[in-house]
């Protein structure tokens, strides 16, 4: 079966909700999608789906993310889903290297997520908090490596805010 990706078009939001539904088991990425993709705050944004047998299998939603109070060519990829019968096949990996190629289009030259080391670290991030970029929100320390950035090259660093709808600290304390 073959993957593609392409950017989301809001006519896609349905099926992009259904996807983060199916990956998470619940309503709370969703909506946390639907208010990424309202939120101004947030643009420019970069959003993609995974595509199989003509079904979105899988989505990726990057927004801006400014350093010390600065708009500097960086961005947070939250989230990520793949619905759990694509899961395995490499379509988050299509979808994180088409979302790096499309920063780099852009002029983002920095990319930070908060997610599992070992997965993220296959596509060059690294832990950001050792190379001086700070999280919106302090993390529980068992957290600290999972706070990453994308490449391990960046010369960025200071306090990180994201978009206005993913400012709330219980998005970052688990």
């Amino acid at each position: 079966m073959t993957l593609t990706i392409r950017p989301a078009i809001l006519s896609d939001l349905p099926d992009l909700m259904r996807v983060h539904r199916e990956a998470f088991g619940g309503d709370a990425e969703a909506d946390l999608t639907n208010a990424l993709l309202q939120d101004s705050s947030g643009a420019p944004r970069i959003s993609l789906a995974a595509i199989q047998n003509n079904a979105i299998v899988g989505h990726v939603l990057l927004t801006r993310l400014s350093v010390d109070d600065r708009q500097n060519g960086s961005a947070i990829l939250c989230p990520l889903a793949i619905v759990p019968d694509a899961q395995g096949q490499g379509a988050g990996g299509l979808l994180i290297r088409a979302a790096q190629a499309a920063c780099a289009d852009m002029g983002i030259d920095t990319i930070c997520v908060l997610g599992d080391p070992e997965y993220y670290g296959r596509f060059g991030f690294v832990t950001a908090i050792a190379k001086g970029l700070l999280p919106p929100f302090p993390l529980p320390p068992e957290y600290h490596t999972a706070w990453q950035v994308w490449p391990d090259h960046t010369e960025r660093n200071g306090q990180c805010r994201a978009a206005d709808a993913l400012m709330k600290p219980g998005y970052w304390n688990a």
